[in-house]
């Protein structure tokens, strides 16, 4: 149906990838990268599986037998962004901009946005039966 693990692991990938290349950035995180990498992909992985869940696989359920999933996507991507866009920015102000808050927000933005294109994209199948008709 939906490709939920394919991206789920996408989006812990994802998510990993954009949280440490800006905490690598840091100066005094330089030394110790290793150990706390491997000690993040836990909480990575529950975060973002349990986000995109909570947050996004209800709008690929919504509405199954009225709408595709373009028009899903055209009906309620433009107001995700923006609701998902102010709650990150206001956290991140919340948190005094602390490079940890501008990590966790950022990566968890861009994480989500990618995921509504990986769960909403049409699978080939589906793309050739809609140009056949």
């Amino acid at each position: 149906m939906n490709n939920v693990p394919i991206t789920l692991l996408k989006s812990t990938l994802t998510a990993g990838t954009i949280f440490w290349f800006i905490l690598l950035q840091e100066e005094n995180l330089l030394y110790r990268p290793l150990m706390l990498i491997v000690f993040s992909i836990f909480p990575i992985i529950v975060l973002s599986s349990s986000i995109i869940m909570i947050s996004i696989y209800p709008f690929t359920v919504i509405n199954n037998n009225t709408f595709t999933k373009r028009d899903s996507f055209k009906k309620y991507f433009p107001y995700y962004t923006l609701v998902t866009f102010v709650i990150c920015l206001f956290s991140t102000i919340a948190f005094q901009f602390d490079v940890f808050a501008i990590a966790f927000f950022s990566s968890a933005f861009i994480t989500l946005m990618f995921a509504w294109v990986w769960m909403f994209k049409p699978k080939k199948n589906e793309i050739q039966q809609n140009t056949d008709l």
